[in-house]
């Protein structure tokens, strides 16, 4: 499930890194999705062209409308599968929800899936990658 900075080169991403926990590392940097979709059914046509960007815990996702969306994560990368959860947050890092989304990940072959329940502040994991069941699953590339 992410700040929008143009320009931004990776010497000073390394720089702005060297305080990132190791097991949150691989996510940093800028993404794009490459796939989306709930119930089956893609949501590519809301998500195409967005822009994700993923600094230190603060995952900012700005939709191709401006719209920008963030939530604060945390990973459990000793788990299997590997566990996130995401709380969504304002633009003063302000928690909208009381409880965190649930959700597993996974980077394999230059991607990043990552599976939630649609609905915010879920409070059960997916035991697998899928769509199905009220989860939505998220493919995301390197930018």
């Amino acid at each position: 499930m992410i700040c929008l900075l143009f320009g931004f080169t990776w010497a000073s991403l390394a720089a702005d890194t060297a305080d990132v926990p190791k097991d949150i590392k691989p996510f940093q940097g800028q993404w794009q999705f490459v796939s989306v979709t709930a119930g089956g059914d893609s949501l590519d046509r809301i998500f195409e062209g967005a822009d994700v960007f993923v600094e230190k815990n603060i995952v900012t996702v700005t939709l191709k409308q401006g719209t920008q969306l963030r939530w604060r994560f945390v990973i459990d990368a000793q788990s299997s599968p590997k566990c996130v959860d995401f709380i969504r947050i304002d633009e003063k890092g302000k928690p909208l929800y009381k409880e965190p989304t649930e959700g597993i990940y996974e980077f394999k072959g230059g991607e990043l899936k990552v599976c939630t329940y649609v609905k915010e502040g879920a409070r059960q994991r997916p035991a697998e990658f899928s769509s199905e069941g009220g989860q939505i699953l998220f493919i995301l590339k390197r930018k």
